[in-house]
């Protein structure tokens, strides 16, 4: 059976993750991610760049120009949807960075080690804040659930968009 997929359903389960949290832990997630966005994409960028199989896809000059801007905007930007209109855009934002990279055949296991990498990177920056040990841990969480909901809204409209141009390219 396919997997039902739609925005609206994305954007339902990006909420109810979200009511897990309060707004106060959202909000400290949004200035954290805010205050680290040029750190978390310098790591992030540096890990790809240092990928022998992820630098294929990237250069230095890409990553300077244009690329590190538009990441530190998708952290910052990746926090701060809370009510249906954002989460339905940034929802819409991730279907379009799958395709995106489905059309530029950036393979899907490389977008999950970029992600993993970002929520390494992000997990260590609460533990060496002056929040608890259970305000880092919550914040650590909220933050892998959103950044794990965003890479399944980008590999399904990956998996979409590649299954469209394979069946594209098989009837020319």
């Amino acid at each position: 059976m396919p997997y039902n997929f739609s925005v609206t359903k994305a954007v339902d389960e990006w909420r109810a993750r979200l009511e897990k949290y309060s707004p106060e832990q959202q909000q400290q997630l949004v200035l954290l991610a805010e205050n680290n966005k040029v750190l978390l994409a310098d790591h992030f960028y540096q890990q790809m760049l240092n990928d022998p199989e992820a630098n294929t896809y990237l250069s230095h000059d890409e990553v300077k120009s244009r690329l590190s801007l538009s990441m530190q905007n998708w952290i910052a930007g990746l926090f701060a949807a809370t009510d249906s209109k954002e989460l339905e855009r940034l929802a819409a934002q991730q279907v379009k960075i799958g395709e995106v990279h489905a059309r530029i055949s950036i393979p899907v296991h490389l977008v999950l080690r970029g992600a993993r990498a970002l929520k390494n990177q992000l997990h260590l920056i609460p533990q060496q804040s002056d929040l608890s040990t259970e305000q880092a841990n919550q914040l650590d969480r909220l933050a892998a659930d959103i950044i794990d909901l965003a890479m399944e809204v980008m590999s399904f409209a990956f998996s979409s968009s590649h299954e469209r141009n394979s069946r594209a390219e098989e009837a020319y």
